[in-house]
C-alpha cells in the first residue's frame, strides 16, 4: 500500500524539469482526464517589469486566473474574479498553495483539466493552458498591476508506443525498484534485429541531478560509453522471449545525494563487443524522473 501511494503521489509531481520555463505541468505527457499539477516558478519572471517585481515581493497567497482551454463567465462558481472588481477579488477556488520541494518562489495548483475546464480532452490539447498569476487583489483601478505575464503552456498527449528500450514502472521512481527493457522484438535498427539470446548488451546510462537552490546540474554517469562492459552492473539479463532487463533503483545506484532533485535518465543498449553505432540500439530514451 505504501508504495501505491507513492506511485500515485509521483504520478502527480511528474517532473517536467525545464526550470527555464516559468510554468509548466506535471505529468507529462499528460492524461487530460486525470489529475495534473500546473506550477509556476516567480523566481523565472523577467525582473526588468515592474509588476513582475510587484508579485516577486508578494508572500502570497496566489491564485490563477486562466482563460484557456475555457474562461468561465461572470455568475459561474469558477469564474476568475468576483464582485464588481474582479481583479481585486480572485475567487478562492483558483488560490495556489506553496511547493517547497520544486523551489522557494514555486506555486503549484492541481486540477483535472476535463472536469476543471468542462471539455473534452481534445479540446485540452489543442488549446493547451492558458493561465497567469496574481495575488488576490492583482491591483489596477489606477494601482500597478500585481501579476505575471500570460503563460502558455502545452498539453502533450501520451506516448502509445513504449519502443524497444523503456523504464517499468512508466514512471521513473527515484528511490523505487526500476526496471530497464530492452524488447529487441521492437527494435528498428536492422543491424540490432534479431538479436540471439545469448546476445550480451549492456546499457549505457547518464542521469543528471539538480540543486534547486542554485540551479546547479550535475550529470552522473556510472562508467563512460567505450567502458561499459566493464562494469558488471550494467550487463542486461535476458529474461525469456526476446526482452533483456536490468534493475535498479536510481538514486542508490547513480549515488545522487539526497539534497539534489534527479531530473532526467538517458539510456542506451548497446552490444558488449561494439564496432560503430550499428551496435545500439535504435532508441535512445531520455526520461524525466516521475513521468511517463
Amino acid at each position: 500500500m505504501k508504495k501505491n501511494i507513492r506511485f500515485i503521489i509521483a504520478s502527480l509531481i511528474c517532473s517536467f524539469h525545464s526550470f527555464a520555463q516559468v510554468g509548466w505541468i506535471e505529468p507529462d505527457p499528460t492524461i487530460a482526464t486525470e489529475k495534473i499539477t500546473i506550477y509556476v516558478d516567480l523566481s523565472r519572471l523577467d525582473m526588468t517589469k515592474e509588476y513582475h517585481q510587484l508579485i516577486a515581493k508578494y508572500p502570497g497567497p496566489m491564485y490563477i486566473w486562466t482563460w484557456k482551454p475555457f474562461e468561465f463567465p461572470i455568475g459561474s462558481p469558477k469564474v476568475n474574479g468576483t464582485g464588481e472588481k474582479a481583479w481585486k477579488n480572485s475567487n478562492e477556488l483558483l488560490q495556489m498553495t506553496p511547493a517547497p520541494d520544486k523551489g522557494p518562489k514555486v506555486w503549484k495548483y492541481e486540477m483535472i483539466p476535463t472536469e476543471f475546464y468542462e471539455v473534452t480532452a481534445s479540446q485540452v490539447y489543442a488549446s493547451g493552458i492558458s493561465l497567469l498569476v496574481k495575488p488576490k487583489d492583482g491591483g489596477g483601478y489606477g494601482e500597478p498591476d500585481v501579476k505575471t505575464d500570460d503563460i502558455v503552456i502545452p498539453v502533450n498527449p501520451p506516448k502509445t508506443d513504449k519502443g524497444a528500450v523503456y523504464n517499468f514502472p512508466s514512471i521513473l521512481l527515484e528511490d523505487e525498484i526500476t526496471t530497464i527493457v530492452y524488447d529487441n522484438a521492437v527494435e528498428k535498427k536492422s543491424t540490432m534485429k534479431n538479436l540471439s539470446p545469448s546476445s550480451d548488451l549492456y546499457v549505457y546510462f547518464k542521469a543528471t541531478a539538480k540543486d534547486t537552490t542554485t540551479d546547479a546540474v550535475t550529470t552522473y554517469q556510472p562508467t563512460a560509453f567505450f567502458q561499459v562492459p566493464n562494469n558488471p552492473n550494467l550487463r542486461l539479463q535476458h529474461t525469456g522471449g526476446t526482452e533483456w532487463k536490468l534493475f535498479l533503483i536510481p538514486r542508490k545506484f547513480f549515488g545522487i545525494p539526497q539534497n539534489l532533485v534527479p531530473q532526467d535518465l538517458e539510456i542506451l543498449v548497446r552490444k558488449k563487443d561494439w564496432v560503430s553505432d550499428d551496435d545500439t540500439s535504435g532508441d535512445r530514451p531520455k526520461v524525466k524522473f516521475g513521468c511517463n
